[in-house]
């Protein structure tokens, strides 16, 4: 016996095909992360704007079922607006598959860069909350002042936290404990002892960096 997809089944997996293929082909032209959601959406509605009640006349688009493309369409558009929201502006890069962005300490927003393969296949709100962290993360960075880099990674992962509306101690799905994990903990432990807000404007170069070190000394000579 042979075993065949039903044709909705089949339909199903046209749809998810040719939305990925939109949402990969915007990416890859795209300059920014604004660009990608404005470009991903406006492709979009042109696919949907040839779908009449028998379907859509298109050749490369034959045999889709219109209302599934109208609601997965609408559904990774949620994601994309999610991954994109605060972070429209920064730019999108081809970057190495397990780097989320980059930015040059003090470089400001300008030099931030967020990978554009991360965009091209996020499907999920669980990708959108990654990425929209990520842009939080490098816009930290840009306002630093050079530093330890494990504390220029934990200044960051706390800004980003709190820019998502996280706990200072929020720790983000798949975070590296070193550098990143390891600063996280150096900088909650100056912020015990200084508080959050002096931390936060001595790594924005409004203070002195000793007076973080000589925080985290202490504390590990009391402990």
């Amino acid at each position: 016996m042979v075993l065949s997809e039903s044709p909705s089944a089949q339909s199903e997996e046209l749809v998810v095909d040719v939305v990925d293929n939109l949402q990969e082909r915007a990416a890859r032209n795209a300059v920014t992360v604004g660009a990608f959601k404005t470009a991903f959406q406006q492709n979009m509605q042109e696919v949907l704007r040839t779908a009449g009640s028998d379907g859509i006349s298109h050749q490369e688009y034959a045999g889709i079922d219109v209302r599934q493309l109208r609601n997965l369409s609408a559904q990774r558009q949620a994601v994309i607006d999610a991954g994109a929201e605060g972070n429209e502006h920064l730019r999108l890069a081809t970057q190495d598959e397990n780097t989320l962005g980059s930015n040059i300490v003090g470089g400001g927003d300008g030099s931030a860069i967020l990978n554009e393969d991360r965009f091209a296949t996020m499907v999920s709100m669980e990708d959108a909350e990654e990425m929209a962290h990520a842009g939080e993360h490098e816009k930290a960075h840009g306002e630093q002042v050079p530093m330890d880099i494990r504390l220029l990674e934990g200044h960051a992962e706390i800004r980003a936290n709190l820019a998502r509306g996280h706990s200072m101690e929020y720790r983000r799905s798949g975070q590296p404990r070193e550098l990143y994990g390891e600063g996280q903990d150096l900088i909650l432990c100056a912020a015990q002892h200084l508080s959050w807000q002096r931390v936060d404007a001595i790594m924005t170069g409004k203070g002195d960096p000793a007076e973080i070190m000589a925080a985290i000394q202490e504390d590990s000579e009391q402990n």
